[in-house]
């Protein structure tokens, strides 16, 4: 397994030319599985706090969640045109040098990109699985071996790591062991989440309505998100929600039988890191630095 590299990527010709060379990877490991999974984290460190959570969660995940399986760690920070963010980046490669660091420049802006490089990284790099994460979660114990035992012996979507927020939703939900499996109900009226404008429709639907994927970390099948047949809105007005709302809808939408099952582990392994704040507060000056003028 290939570990131990951190560069940072200065525009958009660098992260192509990473892309090639992921393209090319064969690698194999003891177990006799191929190396087929890709972690990503995004991060904003430059926001206040956000050093200290992606702190929190690497190491995290350096304590449970390190496996062969996964072929590469890749941490994704948002550019910021006011502040630099380079020292922190130095102090995070040194503590945990098995993790790649990408710097996003001025045309890569924004968490929809973010997301959408990692969608790229999955379907250049022809892995089978994608662990997403966001620096405001924390692993609390050892959950890849199971994680992976269901996802190799099934064809579900996806794995949900954390406690779901939407308990009641209009999906089913069937009792599988270690996991909930929710689907689509067969006689679902879906036609809600067919129509163009759907910005205005996120802002205000209830937990009910939220299709069965979220950005929440999570374990994914790459034919799913592939499946999806679509890439994350980057236009600004679309975040916060309707820029996922609408992934969310095409992933349901456009993913059938099990590719298209979200399972959630009656266990969660995943948790928020204490003390988060929200950038998606919008009384806070920072909240919408994603998109900011310059």
């Amino acid at each position: 397994m290939r570990i131990g590299t951190s560069l940072t990527l200065l525009g958009l010709a660098c992260y192509a030319t990473q892309i090639l060379q992921d393209s090319n990877r064969i690698e194999i490991v003891e177990s006799g599985k191929a190396a087929d999974t890709l972690f990503t984290l995004t991060t904003f460190l430059t926001l206040p706090h956000k050093l200290k959570e992606t702190t929190k969660a690497l190491n995290s995940i350096q304590e449970f969640a390190l496996h062969p399986r996964i072929a590469r760690y890749v941490v994704i920070n948002e550019y910021d045109p006011t502040n630099d963010p380079e020292p922190m980046l130095e102090e995070l490669r040194a503590k945990f040098p098995q993790f790649e660091f990408v710097q996003k420049s001025k045309d890569m802006r924004g968490q929809a990109k973010s997301l959408n490089m990692a969608i790229d990284m999955v379907e250049s790099g022809k892995y089978q699985y994608w662990m997403k994460w966001e620096e405001s979660w924390k692993a609390d114990y050892n959950f890849l071996d199971k994680v992976y035992d269901i996802m190799d012996k099934s064809s579900l979507g996806r794995i949900g790591l954390t406690e779901n927020p939407q308990k009641e939703n209009f999906m089913d939900k069937e009792d599988r062991g270690d996991i909930i499996v929710w689907s689509v109900p067969k006689n679902a009226n879906l036609t809600r989440y067919e129509f163009d404008d759907r910005m205005e429709y996120s802002r205000t639907c209830e937990a009910y309505d939220w299709p069965n994927w979220s950005l929440r970390p999570a374990f994914e099948r790459a034919s799913s998100i592939l499946g999806a047949k679509f890439r994350f809105t980057e236009d600004p007005s679309a975040w916060p929600w309707p820029f996922e709302f609408e992934f969310s809808s095409k992933w349901m939408l456009n993913n059938h039988g099990e590719e298209g099952e979200c399972g959630v582990l009656k266990k969660t392994p995943v948790s928020r890191v204490g003390g988060h704040v929200s950038t998606y507060q919008e009384d806070l000056p920072w909240s919408y630095h994603h998109y900011g003028p310059n």
